[in-house]
């Protein structure tokens, strides 16, 4: 993903395995919180330290909304079309 924007993005690290640990930004949008907020990441809570306040607040606000609306969108499946989603969608009520 770096790739696609190197100017914008920023290394804070790496972590034990090697990994670029950072933030991407491309036309002034956090990346990073945008995939957090479509439920394809997660805040991983062991680097927030490395963070802005206001990126943690953002980011673990954001993981919490999407694990809500995953959570709204298995049980009205289950609800009203009596379908079961994908595990990976599934949250305990």
């Amino acid at each position: 993903m770096a790739a696609m924007c190197p100017k914008r993005s920023f290394t804070c690290g790496r972590d034990r395995y090697g990994r670029i640990i950072g933030k991407l930004i491309k036309d002034g949008q956090d990346i990073n919180l945008l995939q957090i907020k479509h439920g394809y990441a997660w805040h991983y809570k062991y680097y927030q330290k490395d963070q802005s306040e206001l990126d943690r607040i953002l980011y673990g606000s954001a993981e919490i909304e999407a694990g809500l609306i995953d959570c709204i969108v298995s049980l009205l499946a289950k609800l009203f079309l009596n379908t079961q989603i994908p595990a990976f969608h599934q949250f305990d009520i």
